[in-house]
């Protein structure tokens, strides 16, 4: 005679106990899975708080980086949400460049890295001098105003504090571009 169990319910057959076991376990590793990646993005954006804590000087310009994304095929675009809280959390701007198609982020780096050059830089400023001349505020005193100094300053200054590749393919593209550029 069969085991009767409380408020006439049958015992479950063994397929059903199979399923529910690794139906229960793939839940469970997701639940795991979640959570501890919370509590590491947790602790990681504790850990650059202090930067956000810290005020900027008065000439200072707020830290930027650029972010190179792109997913391997088949996988979704999540990096972003898990990196975008930590460097909002060191207060630190973020320009996100997606790349649809294989080279995109080498071009997009080498067309930023070339101007930075020396050579490059003393070309511009000959071919800007040689086209036209700017009018100059200049006095014959020889001493220039601290605003023009500043001015001067800040069209000299690039502002640029990093690069941060996400993916398998964003960062060898963006040490290859490194190179070439």
């Amino acid at each position: 005679h069969k085991q009767d169990m409380p408020f006439g319910l049958k015992v479950p057959s063994k397929n059903t106990l199979i399923f529910s076991g690794v139906a229960g376990g793939l839940a469970g590793l997701v639940y795991s899975s979640n959570k501890y990646a919370q509590d590491a993005r947790t602790r990681l954006a504790q850990r650059v708080s202090f930067l956000a804590d810290r005020p900027c000087g008065v000439h200072e310009m707020p830290r930027k980086v650029t972010v190179y994304i792109t997913a391997p095929p088949g996988d979704g675009l999540e990096r972003v949400e898990l990196g975008s809280p930590i460097l909002v959390a060191g207060a630190v701007d973020d320009e996100i460049k997606e790349a649809k198609s294989l080279g995109q982020i080498e071009t997009s780096v080498m067309e930023e890295i070339i101007p930075r050059h020396p050579e490059a830089a003393e070309a511009a400023s000959n071919t800007e001098s040689a086209d036209h001349k700017p009018l100059e505020n200049k006095s014959n005193t020889g001493f220039t105003s601290p605003v023009d100094n500043m001015n001067n300053k800040k069209k000299s200054e690039v502002i640029y504090d990093g690069i941060l590749a996400t993916g398998r393919n964003a960062y060898s593209e963006g040490l290859s571009g490194l190179a070439k550029g």
